[in-house]
This record gives C-alpha cells, sequence and structure tokens, in this order.
C-alpha cells in the first residue's frame, strides 16, 4: 500500500506510461488506480488535508514547497502532461474516484499537442468525466496553487535556490529513465526504437560520470513500484560506465556501452506483466517465458536500423554464464562479446543488491558473498574489472564506521573494504556542519577505522 506523496508520485507516472501500452480497463492498470486512490485517501485523513498538490517549477516536480528530486526523475511524464496542459500543477481532492484517476491516466496518455491555454486544459479533463482534479496556474502566475497550498513553515522562497550542476544533473536522469520507458514502449508496441536519442542519452550519461559519483548514485535509487524495472536498467547502465571509464576504454566504446546496458533488458517489454511484476517467485512455465526476454530483445533490435553487435550481444548474452551454461542456450564453442561479460556482472549485482516485489535487498557485501561463491558464474576478468571500479561500497552508501561516525562513501579506495568518505555525522549521532563533514581515506587512515555497517545501499 502506498506509505507517502512520493509513492503517490510514483504511481502517477506508472499510469501514464501504463495507459500507453494498455487499454483503460487492463487489470494492471485498475490496480494502479485502485492504489492512488486509496492511498490518497488514507493520507489525506492521516494528516488532516482535503486535498493534494503536486507542482511543476522549473523542470521539477514540487511538494510543499521543495523540489522532489527522485520523484521528478522518474516523473517526466507527468510534468510532460502539464506541459500540454499549459498548467503548473495538479490538486487531487478528497474523493477522488477510480474511475477519474483511469480517465486521467487515459487522457495522459493520448495527448500528444498543447491545449490553446489553460482553459482549454481545464475543459478537457472536464469533458472526461475529471471533477476531482484541478489545474494549477503556471508557476510563475500569481495564482499558482502552490503558494497558497505549502506548509506554514516554508513560503516557496527555496525553489530557485538549487545550483545550476544539480538541476542540469536532474535533467540528465530524467532523460535516463525517459529513454529506458520510451523504449520498453516502443518495443512493446512493435514500434522502432529511437538509437540516436539513445545515443544521446549515454553521451549524457558519460558526462554525469566525470563529476560526484556518489551524488549520481544516490540520485537514481528507485522505490519499490513497478517501474523497477526501468530504474534497473538505468543503473546498470551508470555500474557499466562507471566500470568502463575505470578500464579507460575509449569515448566511442563507453557511448556504445551505456546504449547497450540501456536497452539491455528490451525484451522484457514482450513479456506479460502479469509474469513481469508478480510479487512471488515464478513457476517452472512462468520462469521459461521470463527467460524469453533475451531472444526478444535480441529481436527488437534486429529490427531496428543502426543496431552495434554491442548492443545485441548485450541484449541476448546478457544471461549467459561464463562457463557457458545460463540463458539463451548457444552452440558449444561458439564466441560471446567479452564486454557482454561485464555487463552480466553489473545486471547481477543491481539485481541482488535491489528492492523486488518478491525479495529484500542485500546488502554489498552479501551480493559479492554470492557471486563469488559460484566459480563458474562470472568472467574473473569481468568481476575483478567491476570490484575495482566500485569497491565493496558503491559511492553514494552511508555507512557506520568502527568510529562510530556517520560518512557517505565517495569511492573506492585502495583496499577493497576500506573506501573513501566524506563524514556526514559524529560518534553521538549529531550531524556535523559543513566544515566539520572531512573526506577520509580508509584505506590509509593512520588508525584503521572501518566501516562498521552499511545503513543505505545504493
Amino acid at each position: 500500500m502506498t506509505r507517502n506523496y512520493n509513492d503517490l508520485i510514483a504511481l502517477l507516472s506508472r499510469g501514464i506510461s501504463q495507459r500507453r501500452m494498455y487499454f483503460e480497463d487492463h487489470p494492471r492498470l485498475k490496480e494502479c488506480a485502485r492504489e492512488f486512490t486509496t492511498g490518497l485517501q488514507r493520507l489525506l485523513e492521516r494528516d488532516g488535508r482535503g486535498k493534494f498538490f503536486i507542482g511543476v517549477a522549473n523542470g521539477k516536480l514540487v511538494h510543499d514547497g521543495r523540489y522532489l528530486l527522485g520523484a521528478s526523475i522518474m516523473g517526466t511524464r507527468l510534468q510532460e502532461f502539464a506541459g500540454l496542459l499549459e498548467c503548473g500543477g495538479f490538486l487531487f481532492n478528497h474523493g477522488l474516484q477510480e474511475a477519474e484517476m483511469l480517465a486521467f491516466f487515459s487522457v495522459a496518455a493520448a495527448r500528444r499537442r498543447p491545449t490553446e491555454n489553460l482553459a482549454a486544459g481545464r475543459d478537457l479533463l472536464h469533458a472526461s468525466g475529471i471533477q476531482s482534479i484541478e489545474l494549477s496556474p503556471p508557476y510563475e502566475d500569481p495564482g499558482w496553487f502552490g503558494q497558497f497550498l505549502f506548509d506554514k513553515q516554508d513560503n516557496g522562497a527555496g525553489l530557485l535556490d538549487e545550483d545550476s550542476a544539480t538541476q542540469s544533473m536532474v535533467s540528465t536522469f530524467q532523460n535516463l529513465f525517459d529513454t529506458v520507458e520510451s523504449a520498453h514502449e516502443a518495443g512493446h508496441s512493435g514500434r522502432g526504437l529511437d538509437l540516436g536519442n539513445t545515443r544521446e542519452t549515454s553521451e549524457m550519461l558519460l558526462k554525469a560520470t566525470r563529476g560526484d559519483v556518489q551524488d549520481i548514485m544516490q540520485m537514481v535509487r528507485y522505490p519499490d513500484y513497478d517501474s523497477y524495472t526501468v530504474g534497473h536498467s538505468v543503473r546498470v547502465a551508470m555500474f557499466a560506465v562507471m566500470v568502463g571509464n575505470h578500464l579507460g576504454l575509449d569515448e566511442e566504446l563507453l557511448s556504445e556501452l551505456g546504449v547497450a546496458a540501456l536497452l539491455h533488458d528490451v525484451g522484457k517489454s514482450r513479456i506479460p506483466t502479469e509474469i513481469l511484476y508478480k510479487p512471488g517467485r515464478l513457476d517452472e512455465r512462468e520462469r521459461t517465458i521470463m527467460e524469453e526476454h533475451s531472444r526478444l530483445g535480441a529481436e527488437i533490435l534486429l529490427e531496428t536500423p543502426g543496431t552495434s553487435d554491442l548492443a545485441l550481444a548485450a541484449a541476448w548474452g546478457h544471461h549467459r554464464r561464463f562457463d557457458k551454461t545460463g540463458y539463451p542456450r548457444m552452440p558449444l564453442g561458439s564466441q560471446e562479446n567479452p564486454v557482454t561479460h561485464l555487463i552480466n556482472v553489473c545486471d547481477v549485482y543491481e539485481a541482488l543488491t535491489a528492492i523486488r516485489p518478491y525479495k529484500k535487498a542485500h546488502t554489498s557485501r552479501k551480493a559479492y558473498e554470492i557471486m563469488l561463491g559460484d566459480e563458474g558464474w562470472f568472467n574473473p576478468w569481468a568481476l575483478k574489472a567491476f570490484s575495482d571500479a566500485v569497491g565493496l561500497y558503491p559511492a553514494g552508501s552511508v555507512v557506520i564506521l568502527s568510529s562510530g561516525h556517520q560518512a557517505e562513501v565517495l569511492g573506492p579506495g585502495t583496499e577493497f573494504d576500506r573506501p573513501r568518505v566524506r563524514l556526514t555525522h559524529d560518534a553521538r549521532g549529531l550531524e556535523l556542519a559543513e566544515e566539520g563533514r572531512l573526506e577520509v581515506d580508509l584505506s590509509t587512515h593512520p588508525a584503521r577505522v572501518g566501516v562498521q555497517e552499511q545503513l543505505i545501499m545504493v
């Protein structure tokens, strides 16, 4: 069940995306509408509110006067819809009905051209039977709903305070999620993939990895809802490009590596949703169907002009093991692209450390234990390259040190289990002032301080 307002925004984006693929009465879409309306009413009653406003300002989603970075990254569909309606956000009122949400998803999924003005956008919703959702004037307009609905302690003055680097990073990852989602929509409907856009997005990813990797990895976390398939591909691409950078691959190969990782799971777009998002373990029949996604992904890419050999090999072979088992089966003696082995490592590590409908996330230490426990699973070169580039604790992780301090991981150190960190809290749990947030390489720390516990995984 929905737990907070961030989850509601995730549900809105999910519903719009699903409506582009499925008919309005599809069980998955009806479930999404039901979960949103039920979750909305419970949260409004819990907080003593009669309405919920999600605003759009400067390319980001806003709630209670604050940017929602994670929701903004995955909420591009909602932001696009607001732009087409010439509005600055949506006000959801108590009493919203499931049928209204289904209509909202349908209008959002079908709309391709802007309305003439805000009034026309409001008329469009009303004509579709949507009475409990109101459109706000744009953010710059003095009538913007947000300025009347912020919590009393926040007048919205902080909306424009973020630096250009943060705004650029948000834009980059909005493009990443949108690119993978669009590829899955195209694969599902039989349309050709937009490889040109995917390459441009991959190049944006390369530029992003030149900066503060810990900020990037924290930004690409994704919540436990069924668009995790999209988030998974984005994070696999992040890991793959990080390792490629560490190996010193040239720009062209790095770009193609990013494209291959973003599209490696595109075949899942043709797997039945009841299997793809099943909340429990798959039975033998379902697993056989799921394993078809590798072949289906290769077929989708073969149908797309300009597909690189690397992207094709990654889609086909990312579940092939180093000992030649796995799926799809291949003739003995067949050659496999070595970069595919690298994407295989990134794919498995991400899956092990992420939440799934049927499992909790493993710690990074446990993930490595599982991966190292099966000698035939991975190409030793690829596994070593990954561990050297990422370390035991990936950048962006939050850890407790043996000294009692809390810190965020900046990147690997010269010792596998002793990363470079930035202190954020003292041993009593009190947040440190900016000048006290020292950067420490635990590999060279004279007192041999180490990591005691991993609080947040990425």
